[in-house]
C-alpha cells in the first residue's frame, strides 16, 4: 500500500489523530507502520509522551496514547539509524521517573525497553542508570529495577530484531558481567527489611532471575548467595 506523505503525522496533534483512528480504519495501522520508519517518528513519540505526562492529573489512569507511544518508541529504536537515537536516553529519564511514580507499570516496561535497546545498540553502559538514585528515591528504584530486568532479557533473547553490531552486544555483556555482583548486592539491599514493599520485592526477584538466567552473575561469586537469598525472600513474601 502506498502511503501519501500528506497522511504522515507532522506534529503531536496529527499523531494523536492517527492513534484515534486505530481499530476503525486499516489505513491508520498502515500509516503508523510506515511512520515508525521515518526520521520524525522518535522525536514526535517522545513529545507526545511528555505532553501526556504533563496533562495527567494525580491518580489518573494510564493514557492509552502514552502507552501506545511508549510501545512504538522501543520498536522504532530497534532499527532506526543510530544518528536518530542520539540524546534519546536523556530525554527518557523524566518520563521514566514520572510513570514509575504513578505506578503505570506497562508504560514503565515499554520505556525501559527503549533504554535497553539503546544500550544494546551501543549506548555506553551503564547509561541513564548512573543518573538514577535507586538508593534514595523510590521512583528511581523502580526505574532501575525495570531497566536492569529488561536489558538482561533483551541482550540474550530479544523480543524482536535489534539492529546492533556484534561488538556492541558482546561489549555490553562483558560490562554487565563486570558489574553484576555490585548490582545484585544493591537489589538485595533494596528488597530486605520490614519497609520493603511487596511490589518492590517482586520487581527485585524478577531482576535477579533475569540476570541469573542471562548468566550475568559469574559462578563462585558471593552475589550468587545473595541471589539465592533474594529468591528465598521472594518465595516467602509473595508465596
Amino acid at each position: 500500500m502506498c502511503i501519501k506523505p500528506s497522511s504522515q503525522p507532522t506534529d503531536v496533534a496529527s499523531l494523536r489523530h492517527l492513534f484515534s483512528r486505530l481499530g476503525f480504519e486499516k489505513f491508520a495501522s498502515d500509516a503508523l507502520s510506515h511512520f515508525q520508519k521515518q526520521p520524525a517518528c522518535i522525536p514526535l513519540l517522545i513529545a507526545l509522551i511528555h505532553e501526556d505526562l504533563a496533562a495527567a492529573a494525580p491518580g489518573s489512569p494510564l493514557p492509552s496514547s502514552l502507552l501506545l507511544a511508549s510501545q512504538m518508541l522501543h520498536k522504532a529504536l530497534r532499527r532506526s539509524p543510530l544518528a536518530d537515537c542520539d540524546g534519546v536516553e536523556a530525554q527518557l529519564v523524566p518520563a521514566l521517573r514520572a510513570v514509575a511514580a504513578r505506578v503505570w507499570s506497562p508504560a514503565l516496561t515499554a520505556l525501559a525497553l527503549s533504554v535497553a535497546v539503546l544500550l544494546i545498540r551501543g549506548a555506553p553502559w551503564p547509561g541513564v542508570l548512573a543518573h538514577l538514585d535507586g538508593d534514595g528515591d523510590a521512583a528511581d528504584r523502580e526505574v532501575v529495577l525495570s531497566i536492569l530486568t529488561v536489558v538482561a532479557e533483551e541482550v540474550t533473547s530479544p523480543s524482536s530484531r535489534i539492529s546492533a553490531a556484534p561488538a556492541s552486544v558482546s561489549g555490553l555483556k562483558q560490562a554487565m558481567r563486570a558489574d553484576g555482583g555490585a548490582l545484585l548486592r544493591r537489589v538485595h539491599a533494596w528488597c530486605i527489611g520490614e519497609t520493603a514493599e511487596r511490589r518492590r520485592v517482586a520487581a527485585g526477584l524478577a531482576c535477579c532471575r533475569a540476570w541469573c538466567a542471562a548468566e550475568m552473575i559469574l559462578e563462585g561469586e558471593a552475589p550468587l548467595d545473595e541471589a539465592l537469598l533474594l529468591v528465598e525472600l521472594g518465595a516467602r513474601t509473595l508465596g
